[in-house]
């Protein structure tokens, strides 16, 4: 397991007592530091890069305002992806009421074909990228970041516990039950596992 990365940092703390005290560089270091981890998981919930974008300045500003309130016995990495995993999941319940509304069906994705295999190839890759896409997607939010911050951006259970505001075992579950949705959604699939 990785405690050590459970801990804050001795380069984040001293970064994160210079910004209490008024230094806005060194909270951009902080942010030049966690910026990419937290833009990557809001991506990959909200699946759009504009809603990303806005999620994870907010997530940041979020957590300037309440540089006095963080506790220093977690990272500050997992306390900038708890701030981002919450507004993503805002967001999506925003997205939902919205779509239910107005009775909108989700647009389909192109996926993310190998540019040096053939058309075949191509089209069958975009398939099974927008096959997992849509399996990711039915996932309950909680299970998709679960799985996203364990494989994804390799977090430790601990971790991923402190970033979805849970248990360590709470976290393994959400894992688990996403990966067994994911296999009976893809037992059918060659190679079994996606």
């Amino acid at each position: 397991m990785r405690t050590a990365a459970m801990a804050l940092t001795s380069e984040d703390a001293l970064l994160l007592a210079q910004a209490r005290t008024g230094d806005r560089r060194a909270f951009e270091e902080l942010v030049r530091r966690h910026a990419r981890a937290a833009a990557r998981l809001a991506a990959r919930l909200l699946e759009s890069r504009e809603d990303a974008e806005d999620v994870v300045q907010e997530a940041f500003t979020n957590a300037y305002l309440a540089l006095t309130s963080f506790r220093e016995h977690a990272s500050f990495r997992t306390w900038v992806l708890h701030i981002t995993f919450n507004l993503a999941l805002d967001q999506l319940r925003k997205r939902a009421r919205r779509e239910r509304a107005i009775g909108k069906e989700r647009p389909e994705g192109a996926g993310f074909p190998c540019p040096a295999a053939g058309p075949a190839q191509r089209a069958s890759a975009r398939e099974d990228v927008e096959r997992l896409r849509r399996a990711l997607d039915d996932l309950p939010p909680r299970q998709k970041a679960a799985l996203l911050l364990k494989v994804y951006e390799g977090l430790s259970y601990a971790e991923v516990a402190a970033v979805l505001g849970t248990t360590r075992a709470a976290a393994r579950v959400y894992v688990s039950l996403a990966r067994q949705s994911l296999r009976r959604r893809f037992e059918r699939l060659p190679g079994g596992e996606p």
